[in-house]
C-alpha cells in the first residue's frame, strides 16, 4: 500500500509552532519513505518523522531533513506490529517567507504479502538442496 501526505509549512510554523500531520498506516511493514522538498526551501524547511514516542527519521535525534528541490529516499524495515501504526510527520521552517508544501510518500508491505528477501533465501536453499541431490547421482 502507498500513502501520500501533503505537509503545508507556513512562515508562522516555527519550531515551537510546528506542523504535525498524523499518519495512520495499515498493518504491515514500512519499506520505504520519500520526503520531497519543493524548490525554494533553501534548506530552511525541516522535517522529521515520529512514532508515538520517538523520532524515527532521521535516526539520530539531533538531526532533521532539510533540503531544496530534492527528494530524500529512505529504505527501511519497520514492522507496524513492533512500532505501532500511528506515526506523525513534523515540519517547521527556520526563516522562509512563504508557504512550502512537502510531499511525504510511504510504502507499506501488507501482512499477507511475502517478503522478497525471505523468498530469495528459501529459493537459494531449495536450489542448493537440488544441486546436492544431483551431485549424488553423478
Amino acid at each position: 500500500m502507498h500513502y501520500a501526505y501533503d505537509v503545508p509549512v507556513y512562515p508562522a510554523n516555527r519550531v515551537d509552532n510546528h506542523v504535525e500531520i498524523p499518519v495512520k498506516l495499515s498493518a504491515g511493514i514500512v519499506k520505504h519513505v520519500t520526503i520531497r522538498f519543493p524548490p525554494g526551501c533553501a534548506r530552511m524547511v525541516n522535517c522529521t518523522i515520529w512514532d508515538s514516542s520517538e523520532q524515527l527519521f532521521p535516526t539520530n535525534m539531533e538531526s532533521v531533513y532539510c533540503e531544496d528541490s530534492y527528494a530524500v529516499e529512505i529504505d527501511c524495515y519497520l514492522p507496524t506490529w513492533l512500532f505501532g501504526n500511528d506515526f506523525a510527520i513534523l515540519a517547521w521552517n527556520t526563516g522562509t517567507n512563504y508557504l512550502h508544501i512537502l510531499r511525504v510518500l510511504i510504502a507499506v508491505q501488507s501482512v499477507g504479502t511475502p517478503d522478497e528477501a525471505e523468498t530469495v533465501k528459501t529459493l537459494n536453499k531449495t536450489i542448493d538442496s537440488l544441486v546436492t541431490v544431483l551431485k549424488g547421482f553423478y
